[in-house]
């Protein structure tokens, strides 16, 4: 394929995204329309200064979100809400800083987690297993090994 023909393919493709956009369709719908891949639809806008239509988040991050906001005002670390959540540290990190709100990471590094901290994030567990390295079976397997604590006498 000559270097014109693939300039004009371009050019016409960007003129297609360029009026879907100005139709009002988000970048998805466009993407499908106009038979492109999602991300050179993105680049195309960003490239002549556009923002995508109607980017709304959906009901499943609005909920998470939501739960994030809540345990972050409660005061529980971003360690504490990521096991509550059932997803990584970096990821709640990412939603706080997203949402703008102040992290508790500093909890997580110096490994502060009140009793009270604890307790609601069991209760908030319900009946399922705790998961791997929770605070609560760790603090419960140390102090089952408490009694081994002093040396034995012979």
């Amino acid at each position: 394929m000559e270097k014109s023909s693939q300039a004009q393919i371009i050019a016409a493709r960007t003129k297609k995204i360029l009026a879907l956009h100005a139709s009002g369709l988000t970048g998805c719908q466009i993407a499908e329309r106009g038979d492109v891949a999602p991300n050179v639809v993105y680049a195309t806008l960003k490239k002549h200064g556009l923002t995508p239509n109607g980017i709304v988040q959906s009901s499943a991050l609005s909920r998470t979100r939501k739960t994030i906001r809540e345990k972050n005002a409660q005061g529980l670390s971003n360690r504490a809400i990521a096991r509550l959540l059932k997803m990584s540290p970096a990821g709640v990190a990412h939603h706080i800083a997203k949402m703008g709100l102040r992290s508790h990471a500093a909890r997580d590094e110096a490994g502060i987690t009140s009793d009270k901290q604890a307790l609601s994030v069991r209760l908030a567990l319900g009946n399922d297993p705790l998961p791997v390295s929770h605070p609560i079976a760790v603090d419960a397997m140390w102090r089952g090994l408490e009694k081994y604590r002093e040396p034995l006498a012979l």
